[in-house]
């Protein structure tokens, strides 16, 4: 065996060895996480976006997503002009979508406020996002440079043990 070959020989080694630290911390994090989610349960997250609509009254609030191996169940969303005070004209669509622009109109709808301000509540499994997924409110018949905001509760949980069954 040539120098150059035992030079391979250990950087190969040393590659793999690299490899299993990388999967030892991740299996340690994953672990973690499930004796965290054992001891305080899911972890409350909040959603706040705002935005002013475009000339043609269209917004696309984005009220982001769960981290890698995590899940968000939604509880309540709020969507509404400036404040709760202001009527806003126009409806909102509701995606969860993988995508920072929903398709208008698309597949990926899951819930619809006709006139706002407006409030939803959703029980476990109603609304839940699995990473990558995004929470988009889009804002249709909305007013030019009107502000929309959006905002909202959830659950942050671990992906373990749980079969997805569909995805996008």
């Amino acid at each position: 065996m040539s120098d150059q070959d035992a030079g391979i020989g250990f950087a190969v080694i040393a590659n793999l060895g690299t490899a299993v630290e990388k999967l030892q911390a991740g299996f340690d994090d994953w672990v973690r996480q499930q004796n965290d989610y054992q001891r305080k349960g899911p972890q409350p997250v909040q959603f706040r976006a705002s935005c002013a609509a475009n000339s043609s009254g269209a917004a696309n609030l984005d009220l982001g997503g769960p981290a890698p191996s995590r899940m968000w169940i939604v509880r309540r969303l709020i969507v509404q002009g400036i404040s709760w005070n202001t009527t806003a004209a126009g409806s909102c669509n509701v995606h969860v979508t993988t995508t920072s622009q929903p398709v208008p109109g698309g597949l990926d709808i899951v819930d619809n406020l006709t006139a706002l301000p407006n409030k939803a509540f959703y029980t476990g499994w109603q609304l839940v996002l699995v990473n990558p997924q995004r929470l988009i409110v889009e804002i249709v018949g909305g007013t030019s440079t009107q502000v929309y905001a959006a905002t909202g509760m959830g659950e942050d949980i671990p992906l373990f043990g749980i079969k997805i069954v569909a995805s996008e």
